[in-house]
């Protein structure tokens, strides 16, 4: 488990997630609360394991909804409310406490097919355009309410009027957003007819979001973002029906080995220590051993949880994830040597997977005369996947050991520009580019900062 994109707060949060409300499915009615601009930090989480399964998931669903597959970006927050939510750029952000409560792969393919839903009919660019719009509303009709009492003379006039103006707008809004939730339940239910899901599943996710509205909700359902979870399961009740009369061309994956396994290593890395211990302190099963070792692992304990680990290993002898965790472990007592041939069964076993090709090179890296395969092994995972922004520190601090002082400019531009520090990225990458006239490859990776920051 990696938190290599780290805590974001303040402008930097504001930046992530700006370009119109959030869309979702989440009974917190699909608003992320750091759209609001509170304080709590953003906590991304990073890990091969998880992604893999993520991102297979939500290509297959992007290829089927005439999506490009290559445009999918997923983040995990580790937030265990039940949600997740697109933003105004098509960023899906999944909730760590969608793996607690969805007890099979279909029921979170039911959630992804949703927001997969949201960005095929364009929802996230119409919401935020008609955000912008219901803002100009409301302050025009601010203005002209005010503007209207002060020439009367009534003072409460002039701000019933403008809180009146801003409340229509508001529950237009509102309503809107209502209608599109709808329209991606009823396409989400196809996405999953069409790949061979039961679309029953549905069902189930919304049965478990009527639970959890009830014991979230008072009287704030006229400010919903969404329709009451209730009306979601009955309209999709009858769109069933009507699919499930329809030949079903394709057979669904069964993923719940998989969904499983990954599923206990998120709770293990994430539940808090005694609440991780009382889950899994009696494994009987070897995804349940996997969840003990993890959290012992996280109690500092070493050889207890090694030995379990390399039983869990054994029994799942393709499983490559299991030796990552392993080397994970040999890398926090220093025993480089041991990591490095854990994370290297990883990878034999995984193949191409970025986080598992940066694990290796920082490895590598920590290993004397392996140097030049560990600079291969992180740019192999960059040039796949720029925003994993601990192998652009990895490469600044080779560079900065070698005194190559070209590459460690544009490392350093890559991992700020990134960031949103552009004008520091631009004075950076311009440096690079002087620097590195015979490393041609590199200097166009500087005069590409360059280009995308002149816009």
């Amino acid at each position: 488990m990696v938190e290599g994109q780290g805590d974001f707060s303040g402008h930097r949060r504001r930046e992530f997630l700006k370009r119109g409300l959030l869309l979702g499915c989440g009974v917190i009615g699909g608003m992320s609360s750091f759209a609001y601009g509170q304080s709590s930090s953003l906590r991304i989480l990073r890990d091969a394991e998880m992604e893999t399964f993520l991102y297979r998931s939500v290509r297959t669903l992007y290829g089927l909804a005439g999506l490009s597959r290559d445009h999918v970006r997923i983040f995990v927050l580790d937030d265990r409310r039940f949600n997740a939510f697109v933003n105004g750029s098509g960023m899906m952000f999944v909730n760590t406490g969608l793996f607690f409560s969805l007890e099979s792969p279909d029921e979170l393919m039911g959630v992804l097919a949703h927001e997969t839903a949201h960005v095929a009919l364009g929802h996230p660019l119409q919401t935020h355009l008609e955000a912008e719009d219901a803002g100009r509303r409301a302050l025009l009709g601010s203005v002209l309410g005010v503007l209207g009492g002060i020439a009367s003379g009534e003072a409460g006039l002039a701000i019933g009027a403008s809180s009146l103006s801003t409340e229509l707008s508001r529950q237009q809004l509102l309503g809107e957003l209502r209608v599109k939730e709808s329209s991606s339940d009823v396409m989400a239910l196809d996405l999953l007819h069409r790949l061979g899901y039961d679309v029953r599943v549905m069902l189930k996710v919304f049965g478990k979001m009527e639970r959890l509205e009830r014991l979230s909700l008072s009287d704030e359902n006229y400010f919903r973002t969404h329709p009451l979870s209730e009306d979601r399961r009955l309209r999709a009740e009858r769109e069933i029906g009507r699919l499930r009369a329809q030949r079903v061309l394709t057979e669904a994956p069964d993923d719940r080995v998989a969904y499983e396994r990954m599923r206990v290593k998120v709770m293990a890395y994430t539940l808090p220590l005694e609440e991780s211990l009382r889950k899994f302190r009696d494994p009987q099963t070897w995804e349940a051993r996997y969840g003990f070792a993890i959290t012992l692992l996280r109690y500092g304990r070493f050889s207890e949880p090694l030995r379990l680990l390399k039983e869990v290993s054994e029994a799942w002898s393709a499983y490559g994830y299991v030796d990552e965790v392993i080397a994970e472990a040999y890398m926090s007592r220093g025993e480089v040597l041991e990591a490095a041939h854990w994370m290297g069964r990883a990878l034999e076993k995984e193949g191409e997977v970025p986080l598992l090709w940066l694990g290796y090179g920082e490895i590598l890296l920590e290993i004397r005369g392996r140097e030049d395969e560990a600079e291969k092994w992180l740019w192999r995972a960059l040039e796949k996947e720029g925003w994993l922004l601990g192998g652009w520190r990895r490469l600044m601090t080779l560079y900065s050991r070698r005194g190559e002082k070209g590459k460690l400019q544009l490392a350093h531009a890559e991992f700020l520009y990134r960031q949103g520090y552009h004008d520091r990225a631009r004075e950076l990458a311009e440096d690079a580019w002087e620097r590195l006239s015979e490393e041609p490859k590199l200097r166009a990776r500087a005069q590409d900062i360059l280009v995308y920051l002149s816009f």
